[in-house]
């Protein structure tokens, strides 16, 4: 087994955790359904993870599976990105108990926006420089995909900073559609 197979693994054992936690979140979020301050807001920041999660994996598991070597930079960012998401869904929802657990789910959403929105920013922001490092003389051929990159990362931004709801909301649906329209590109290939 060479290094990227190992990386690959521990890539898809910290995607794991990060899936099994959003969909344990999802499962206690939903038992709260008809207690005042129930929002949907979450399900559909969990939804912009899973979807992000995809994407990384998706992107790492090419990368890794080129056979090329990766340098320095590329192997860091390939450790630290599930790093990064696996926090943003660990913030997600209201954790089982300890602190936190007695808030409802909007002033969670409130407490937590900076946590959720900031982690995939970083992620965004370490890909943009990843293809700036990889494809420096070449950058015309990877513009789509950092524009993309730095939309979202505005849109997140803008979301975790927010004190507005609907502006909350709006970004995240944005930036989910960035991040689909993203996945549709990549497939489309």
């Amino acid at each position: 087994m060479d290094y990227g197979n190992h990386l690959s693994a521990l890539i898809a054992i910290i995607v794991g955790l990060a899936v099994t936690e959003l969909l344990a979140g999802v499962s206690r979020a939903l038992r709260t359904k008809g207690r005042p301050g129930f929002t949907w807001f979450p399900f559909v920041q969990a939804f912009l993870i899973a979807t992000i999660l995809l994407v990384f994996w998706l992107a790492s598991f090419a990368e890794l599976s080129s056979g090329k070597y990766l340098g320095v930079f590329a192997f860091s960012t390939q450790l630290a990105a599930p790093a990064l998401l696996y926090f943003a869904s660990t913030r997600v929802f209201p954790p089982a108990d300890g602190e936190g657990a007695g808030l409802t789910l909007a002033d969670h959403v409130e407490a937590n926006a900076r946590d959720v929105n900031i982690p995939p920013a970083l992620w965004m922001a370490m890909t943009i420089a990843g293809n700036f490092y990889y494809f420096g003389s070449n950058w015309r051929g990877a513009i789509v995909p950092n524009l993309m990159c730095v939309a979202s990362i505005a849109l997140l931004t803008l979301a975790a900073f927010t004190k507005r709801t609907r502006t909350r909301w709006a970004a995240t649906l944005a930036t989910e559609a960035i991040v689909v329209a993203f996945i549709g590109a990549y497939l489309g290939r």
